[in-house]
């Protein structure tokens, strides 16, 4: 098993044993080798591989002999002062590790980012108190302090990758369409009303073909063939109605192609690719960052989707009326389908009916579900959507379906 994986299953342990409500105290991983993912980080040489920076560790063998060959030596070594200042500077050398180096420092914010890595393999984001929760902290520095130093290395990884706040890819959009289509508005036709895009179609996850419903794919194979025809059919342009092309005119053979030398920069620029900014910052690949009223939090988007971080961090800011407004429109846009008031008792949520009531109340009275109506099936379940995306029958239909007829049809 990888040091990863240690790391991994460790964070794991410590909050099943924190939710569990146990004393993790005594769970922190205790051993004997320096490296332990978990133990009390007492100097920068308690980091092993990358977070060591170099340093090495004598085996036991070497450490016994080392101690005999002392104690042969001793009356030498009192008799030599060049012995004793050699020893001193040994010591000196070792007091020096423990200072806050640039390289004891990033490798405590590479082991900071693999602990959040954990923490997304345990269906968790990250807060900089977890930092010292797993003894992540190193002995020159304080949590704040390592929450800071965290936070600027990340900002500087966004500036040179180009990324968007959350330290995701930016999205490209080199005309208006593409802008309508990265803000998720499409055309409805005729009357130029903009309705919003179904990011459902276009998951991976999805099973939607992907394709408009209400005309078969045989329909459509046979229209897109009757229009081939008639295009073909269609008069072509007299070739003297365009300009002829002029003859490209013959290559020296006795000429050489341009070299790539100080005279010629634009020749070199082109035979060298572009270097990925993101290989000099191979510890913050797949890490994204939220921020949050008091921190941030972080998580790793190669094990935790973009859409469960969101509603961990609604539930880890605590704003219920929040939470409640975007899972419901989330579910009447994506899907779409009103949403039963029993989704949010699921993690990480864990509100129960009597709280989504409630929360569902004081989006009424601050204004922020105006568009959210409540309706309830013929056997008295609730539900929840947005009329920006249901109509009224639609969501009731879906609603008597989910709540009553789909168990007939299973």
């Amino acid at each position: 098993m990888s040091e990863e994986d240690d790391i991994r299953q460790a964070v794991i342990d410590l909050l099943a044993a924190q939710e569990a409500g146990e004393d993790v105290s005594d769970l922190l991983p205790q051993f004997d080798s320096g490296a332990a993912p978990f133990n009390k980080v007492a100097s920068p040489a308690d980091f092993t591989g990358a977070f060591a920076a170099g340093a090495q560790t004598a085996d036991a063998e070497n450490a016994a002999a080392t101690e005999n060959a002392g104690a042969d030596a001793a009356g030498t070594d009192a008799a030599n002062p060049e012995t004793v200042d050699a020893k001193n500077t040994g010591a000196d050398a070792a007091d020096a590790a423990e200072l806050d180096t640039a390289e004891t420092r990033a490798a405590a914010i590479a082991y900071a980012l693999d602990i959040a890595r954990a923490y997304s393999q345990a269906s968790r984001l990250l807060t900089p108190t977890d930092w010292e929760a797993c003894g992540a902290v190193p002995s020159f520095m304080t949590c704040e302090d390592l929450e800071m130093a965290v936070y600027d290395h990340l900002m500087e990884y966004q500036q040179a990758c180009n990324l968007d706040p959350s330290l995701a890819p930016l999205v490209p959009s080199s005309s208006e369409g593409d802008a309508r289509k990265g803000s998720g508005a499409l055309s409805d036709g005729s009357n130029g009303t903009q309705r919003h895009a179904n990011p459902h179609t276009h998951s991976k996850y999805s099973s939607s073909p992907g394709r408009a419903v209400g005309m078969s794919g045989f329909k459509r194979h046979a229209q897109a063939s009757a229009e081939g025809a008639l295009s073909a059919q269609e008069p072509e342009e007299s070739p003297a109605a365009s300009p002829a092309p002029s003859p490209d005119p013959s290559p020296d053979p006795t000429s050489e192609p341009p070299a790539c030398s100080d005279d010629n920069p634009a020749a070199e620029s082109a035979s060298e690719p572009t270097p990925d900014p993101s290989e000099n910052y191979p510890e913050c690949a797949g890490i994204r960052l939220l921020m949050g009223a008091d921190s941030y939090y972080l998580y790793d988007a190669n094990v935790m989707t973009d859409t469960y971080a969101r509603w961990s961090y609604l539930a880890a800011e605590d704003d219920p009326v929040a939470a409640f407004v975007e899972c419901v429109r989330d579910e009447s846009r994506t899907y779409p389908r009103p949403m039963a008031i029993t989704n949010l008792a699921n993690p990480p949520f864990r509100m129960d009916a009597e709280a989504v009531e409630a929360a569902f109340a004081r989006a009424l009275e601050q204004g922020r579900a105006d568009d959210i109506e409540r309706i309830e099936a013929t056997n008295g379940d609730v539900y929840f959507y947005s009329t920006a995306y249901l109509t009224p029958t639609r969501a009731q239909s879906l609603a008597q379906y989910d709540a009553v007829e789909r168990a007939f049809n299973v």
